[in-house]
């Protein structure tokens, strides 16, 4: 089991990262909860969500190069989320 795991109702994350770095947080989710998230970076980051199945990566958001966003997730059954961001790159020019 994740060490990060949670299985709260309701929290609100807030992180900071340094360039460079990068954080994940693993959900234990229903099919009756929903995820709100989103971010506002500096700097455009790599984001995405995803599930473990049978040893395949599963995303179910998967961006590169992000530097805002707001989105909802509702999962289909229950299961275990990874909501891993980071990895920032400096901007050019």
């Amino acid at each position: 089991m994740p060490h990060n795991l949670t299985a709260k109702i309701e929290e609100i994350v807030t992180v900071i990262l340094p360039v460079k770095r990068y954080f994940e947080k693993c959900l234990d989710l229903s099919e009756s909860q929903e995820l709100q998230y989103g971010f506002d970076s500096q700097a455009p980051l790599s984001f995405n969500l995803h599930y473990h199945q049978k040893g395949e990566i599963n995303y179910t958001f998967k961006e590169d190069s992000i530097d805002e966003l707001e989105n909802t997730f509702q999962p289909v059954k229950k299961g275990l989320l990874l909501f891993p961001m980071g990895k920032f790159r400096k901007r050019k020019g």
